[in-house]
């Protein structure tokens, strides 16, 4: 019986860290990846949801085939199923050809759809029924085809609250947890924050043939703020960082302007807040715009925030935001 993997020997390209709540993710990754499993990948925007889903990939019997990524937020909703299920030449106005879809690109390898909380309900059905059988017709055909593809998902949405407001299919929600990773957000590892910021501040450098040197000052920075857009945010200031600076050092003022900006506020009260402490303060003022934004309405506030309306109520609640304070 061979070893059996765990987070020290998965193959993890630019998964930087090595907290406790990373690694408990990573070994979850590698357990699943030599499963069959479809996977549901569970985070928070920016937090690396796709580079676990290559990991399981890169990991998995699979590898040797493609993995085929799909952002469901950016397909258009009339071509969706044609994107997915191929179509025959004229099937619809501009079918010039008859195509593949990205199912059958992944047969024998990854299917990853990224962000499929927002797959329309209506598209919803076809794809649970590839999903049982693996079997599909192209738009306007009538031959079916079988794809051998495992589907990794992610999402940054509650689907479990959508399917209580019927915006997601219960069926297809059920089918699609059968491993759950969940992904910490960068606030909640953040002994890890230097790490990623070294990490991709150096590979700019390299790319410019420079040599960079980051000032206690700029670390103690890194550690205040809050990273509301988790590792995503974080590369952009190291990449903003690199960009700015003059000569080897690195210090806060090359940090993009919003951060600076953010920790200028924070020196002001006398004290630095903890990263907890600074993160709810993010959210609640981020809250109070969105209410702006929506005239006073908790409901469409929710839906400019995107976020489920059993956690946009817990902010309000905590926050004791009232309609005076909008």
């Amino acid at each position: 019986m061979g070893n059996r993997m765990n987070a020290d020997t998965l193959k993890r390209d630019k998964i930087i860290g090595q907290s406790a709540k990373l690694q408990e993710c990573l070994n979850l990754a590698a357990k699943i990846s030599s499963s069959g499993l479809t996977v549901l990948i569970m985070g928070e925007s920016g937090t690396g949801k796709e580079l676990i889903a290559r990991a399981i990939h890169e990991n998995s019997k699979r590898s040797a085939k493609q993995l085929v990524v799909v952002n469901c937020a950016s397909l258009k909703p009339d071509l969706i199923e044609s994107e997915l299920f191929g179509r025959e030449k004229g099937a619809f106005t501009g079918a010039t050809e008859t195509k593949d879809g990205l199912i059958k690109q992944a047969d024998g390898g990854t299917l990853f759809l990224d962000e499929i909380g927002d797959l329309p309900i209506e598209s919803q059905p076809a794809f649970l029924r590839v999903l049982e059988d693996h079997r599909f017709r192209r738009v306007g055909g009538v031959i079916e085809y079988k794809s051998d593809f495992r589907l990794v998902a992610a999402t940054n949405k509650d689907l479990e609250e959508m399917t209580r407001e019927d915006k997601f299919r219960r069926e297809l929600y059920y089918r699609l947890r059968q491993a759950v990773i969940p992904v910490p957000p960068l606030r909640e590892r953040p002994e890890d924050i230097i790490d990623i910021f070294l990490y991709y501040a150096n590979g700019a450098c390299e790319q410019q043939s420079r040599k960079i040197m980051v000032t206690d000052q700029l670390m103690e920075s890194l550690r205040q703020y809050p990273w509301p857009g988790n590792v995503r945010e974080l590369k952009d200031a190291a990449l903003h960082a690199v960009t700015f600076s003059i000569g080897e050092e690195l210090s806060t003022t090359h940090l993009p302007p919003h951060i600076i900006d953010f920790l200028n506020e924070r020196k002001c009260t006398g004290k630095i807040p903890t990263l907890s402490e600074a993160w709810k303060a993010f959210v609640n003022e981020y809250m109070r715009k969105a209410l702006v934004l929506a005239g006073g309405s908790m409901k469409e506030a929710f839906k400019i925030a995107g976020v489920p309306r059993s956690t946009g109520y817990r902010i309000v609640n905590r926050s004791r935001i009232k309609d005076s304070s909008i």
